[in-house]
């Protein structure tokens, strides 16, 4: 997978879980995150991302509201969505570091 560093809005208010695993108290929170393209003043493209992050991370995003600026980084695993054949969608998610 390749890495990535993203500066966008969370777009979903984060979903935290928690579960145990190994004998241990395992935590993770999925939100997506709006990435405005910034290259030109009339670009009005926005990319969404689906961000899942573990543990310490995940607690630390429980605070996050839709529309707080977040900095990402992580590894991106791109992949067709057969949601709706008629588009090319690209389902992009992120996943933070253990």
């Amino acid at each position: 997978m390749a890495h990535i560093f993203l500066t966008g809005n969370v777009a979903t208010d984060p979903k935290v879980r928690t579960f145990e695993r190994d004998g241990a108290e395992r935590v993770v929170a999925n939100f997506q995150v709006a990435d405005h393209a910034r290259s030109h003043p009339a670009a009005s493209a926005t990319t969404f991302y689906r961000v899942t992050a573990w543990h310490r991370l995940g607690e630390l995003a429980a605070s996050l509201a839709k529309g707080s600026l977040v900095h990402i980084h992580g590894e991106i695993n791109a992949k067709p969505d057969a949601r709706d054949h008629r588009l090319e969608i690209t389902a992009r998610e992120i996943f933070t570091p253990l």
